[in-house]
C-alpha cells in the first residue's frame, strides 16, 4: 500500500475492501488506475460499487498540515472529499481478512473464524483428574484458572488472568482480561469485558454482551441478547 502510495505520487492513499453488500458502509468508486473519483453515502439502493473504505490510510505531509487544530476533524467528511476533487486520492485494493469490527457481531466472528484457522481440527475434549474441560477451538491467555469440573469451549477465547470457578461453563464467548466466572455460572455466546465478575451460579444469555468493571450478582439471569453498560 506504501508502495503504490509513493508510485502514484497521491497525497492519500485509501485501503479499499470488496464486500457483497456496500450498502450498510457507502461505496468507493474509483477508476481505471485506482483512482478515487467518488464517495457514495449509505443507501438502501443497491450499488453497482462493491469497493467500501477499509479504514486504512497513507497519508503524505501535506495532507496532516493541512488539517485544522483545535477541534475533532472528520477526515472522511471534510479532508477527503477535497483531495477526491482535485484527483490527489489514490485506492489500494486490500484482498485479505478484513470484519468491521465496530459491530459486535462482526467482532465475534473476527475472533472465531481466526481462532478456527489457528486450530483447524477440533480435537477431542482437553481433560485431567479434576474434571476440568477444554473444547477446542478455545484459547486461554496466562494465568487463566479453571476451577474443578469447569468446561471451556468450544469456540471460548479467554484472556490473560481469567478465572472460571468450579463446575462453570464458558462456551462460544470472548471473556477479556481479569474476569471471573463464579462457581455453577454459565456464559453463553457472549462478550463480557475486562474485570466483571460473574457470580455465582447465574446464567449469561446468548448474545449478551457486558461492559467491563461490573459485577453481576449472585443467581443472576441475564436474557439472551442483553447488554448491561455501567
Amino acid at each position: 500500500m506504501l508502495a503504490m502510495h509513493e508510485e502514484t505520487n497521491a497525497e492519500a492513499t485509501m485501503a479499499v475492501v470488496s464486500v457483497p453488500d456496500p450498502s450498510p458502509y457507502g461505496s468507493v468508486l474509483t477508476d481505471s488506475n485506482g483512482k478515487v473519483r467518488k464517495f457514495e453515502e449509505k443507501s438502501a439502493v443497491p450499488s453497482p460499487a462493491s469497493h467500501v473504505n477499509a479504514g486504512v490510510y497513507v497519508l503524505s505531509q501535506s495532507v496532516i498540515d493541512s488539517i485544522p487544530g483545535g477541534r475533532s476533524v472528520s477526515l472522511e467528511n471534510e479532508v477527503f472529499p477535497k483531495l477526491v476533487r482535485n484527483g490527489r486520492m489514490q485506492s489500494w485494493m486490500h484482498k485479505g481478512f478484513w470484519y468491521d469490527i465496530g459491530r459486535v457481531s462482526e467482532y465475534v466472528r473476527a475472533n472465531h473464524e481466526l481462532l478456527q484457522k489457528q486450530e483447524p481440527k477440533a480435537a477431542k475434549p482437553d481433560a485431567n483428574e479434576d474434571r476440568r474441560e477444554i473444547l477446542r477451538p478455545s484459547h486461554l491467555g496466562t494465568r487463566t484458572h479453571m476451577g474443578v469440573g469447569a468446561k471451556v469451549g468450544p469456540l471460548a477465547i479467554l484472556s490473560d488472568n481469567v478465572s472460571v470457578g468450579d463446575e462453570a461453563i464458558v462456551r462460544n464467548s470472548i471473556i477479556f482480561e481479569e474476569t471471573s466466572i463464579g462457581e455453577k455460572a454459565t456464559v453463553e455466546g457472549s462478550v463480557i469485558g475486562e474485570r466483571v465478575v460473574i457470580g455465582k451460579g447465574s446464567r449469561i444469555g446468548h448474545g449478551s454482551m457486558i461492559a467491563g468493571q461490573l459485577t453481576i450478582p449472585e443467581g443472576s439471569m441475564v436474557s439472551p441478547n442483553s447488554v448491561i453498560l455501567c
